[in-house]
C-alpha cells in the first residue's frame, strides 16, 4: 500500500494475504474497504464500518456491494 499524497510504500503483503491485511486495517482504524469488481481497485472509506453501494474512486462505475452494478 502506498501513501496517496507522496507515493511512499507504507505496507506491503503477498497477494494471498491482502484480504486478511485489509480486514485488520479496517477494524483497527474504522475504515471500510471494498474492491471494485470492474477494475479491481481497492476503495477505502474512512469513518465507515461497511458500504452497501459506492462509486469506484478509480474507474467511476457504480457498485452495489453483494448485488452487482448500481
Amino acid at each position: 500500500m502506498a501513501c496517496n499524497e507522496c507515493g511512499a510504500v507504507v505496507r506491503s503483503a503477498p497477494p494471498g494475504e491482502l484480504m486478511r491485511m485489509l480486514d485488520e486495517m479496517e477494524s483497527a482504524i474504522g475504515v471500510a474497504a471494498e474492491m471494485c469488481p470492474h477494475c479491481r481497485a481497492v476503495n477505502l472509506f474512512p469513518g465507515f464500518s461497511s458500504m452497501t453501494a459506492y462509486v469506484c474512486q478509480k474507474c467511476g462505475k457504480g457498485v452495489s456491494v453483494g448485488g452487482g452494478d448500481v
